[in-house]
Parts: C-alpha cells; sequence; structure tokens
C-alpha cells in the first residue's frame, strides 16, 4: 500500500516553523510569500496557508497577502511564556504527585542521561529536543488535553528561545543538574521540593534569557 502523501500546505507548514524555531528566519525579519515558496519548491497558495496558520499560533505577525513578519522576542514575551509554562507545570505536578510510577522515573532517568551525551557531544538540536521531552513527558501524564493544546504553542516559541539561549555561558550544562534536581524531588513524592525545583529551573531560564536579551540585539542573532 502506497504511503499516503502529506498535503503541500502541511509540508510548508513544518519547513517553515523549523526555520523560524532554528532562527533561519530572524525575530523581526520579513518572509516574502512567493520568495519563500520558489525557496521550498512549494506552491504560492499552501505556502501562504502554512504563513496564515503559523501565525494563528503566534510565531508570525501578519502584515499582508504578499508577506509576514517573524514575531520578535522581547523581554515581555519571555515573561508570557515562563509564567504559563511554570502555572501548567506546577499545576501538572500536583496531580501526578502520587501517581507517578517507577517506569515513568527510569523513562526521566533515561533522558537525563541521553541529556548528557548530548551536551558532551554538541549536538545541540538533540539536546533541545530532550529538554522539551523531559517537560513534556509530566505533563503529559497529567492527562488535560486543553494545557497540552496550550503548551504546544508555548513549546514552539520556548524551543527558539532555547536557540538563543544556547550562547548564554554556562545555561545548558546547569539545565541538566536542574533537571536531576527535579527529578530526585519526584522520586521523594515530594510536592513542596518539587514545585521548587520546577519554579527555580523556570526562572533560572526566563532571568537568563532576558539578560541575554538586554545584552545582545535579538535583531542580530543571525552574526550569532
Amino acid at each position: 500500500m502506497a504511503e499516503k502523501k502529506i498535503p503541500c500546505s502541511e509540508e510548508a507548514y513544518h519547513k517553515i516553523k523549523e526555520m523560524i524555531i532554528n532562527l533561519h528566519f530572524r525575530p523581526g525579519e520579513i518572509i516574502y510569500t512567493l520568495e519563500l515558496s520558489k525557496e521550498l519548491n512549494i506552491s504560492r497558495t499552501p505556502t501562504r496557508e502554512a504563513l496564515v496558520k503559523l501565525a494563528q499560533e503566534g510565531l508570525l505577525n501578519y502584515t499582508d497577502s504578499r508577506k509576514f513578519r517573524v514575531v520578535e522576542v522581547t523581554e515581555e514575551l519571555v515573561r508570557d511564556i515562563y509564567e504559563l509554562r511554570l502555572s501548567f507545570e506546577i499545576m501538572a505536578m500536583r496531580g501526578i504527585i502520587d501517581k507517578i510510577g517507577d517506569r515513568d522515573i527510569e523513562f526521566l532517568e533515561s533522558n537525563i542521561s541521553q541529556m548528557k551525551s548530548a551536551y558532551e557531544d554538541k549536538k545541540v538540536k538533540d539536546f533541545f529536543n530532550l529538554d522539551n521531552q523531559f517537560h513534556n513527558y509530566y505533563v503529559n501524564l497529567y492527562h488535560n488535553n486543553l494545557m497540552k493544546g496550550f503548551l504546544n504553542q508555548l513549546t514552539d516559541q520556548q524551543q527558539r528561545i532555547r536557540y538563543i539561549t544556547v550562547y548564554v555561558d554556562g545555561r545548558m550544562s546547569l539545565t541538566i543538574p536542574e533537571h536531576e534536581e527535579i527529578l530526585h524531588a519526584l522520586k521523594e513524592r515530594n510536592l513542596e521540593k518539587v514545585e521548587k525545583a520546577v519554579a527555580g529551573h523556570i526562572k533560572h531560564t526566563e532571568d537568563t534569557t532576558i539578560q541575554f536579551l538586554k545584552n545582545k540585539e535579538v535583531a542580530k542573532l543571525s552574526l550569532l
């Protein structure tokens, strides 16, 4: 049986989103629909449909029918993202703390081990994907589909921010012990320690990102 062909608009959507997240398109950069459709070798209509969808998800601003602007990474945006992220993760932890099992702990231990390997091998993309997997794993255990939907959009924004914070000295290496602290608290089924570890990790990431934005013009990220 032949594989089902992916619609062109969906193909364009995934390609463009990846280009935004990994900073191929810089914050504030204008994306021209026609030029992009030629670059992707996808016709103009599905390319524009993909751009409209990404605008609805908050990664782009709609300018007119011919072009879109990549949403700027501002201090306000960073604070909004991490405020919501913290609220969702704390809510999830309160719901799962008495339910999390040994297999869940083993999964998170394996995740951290893989993060260490990715860090040592300087596989940045793998490291970020594992970072995202760690957080989403225990949020998904909470089984709140509305929360998952909101988090999917936040994750796309946060992944873009992760590519910015990779240039913050020591940020990646600090992520690992912070995740280990969360895991140790989960092993103890100690909600107070879990909340403190999660809040500390998210706040630290927020603060280092904002400090970076203050010291470096985001418009010049392509030069990093």
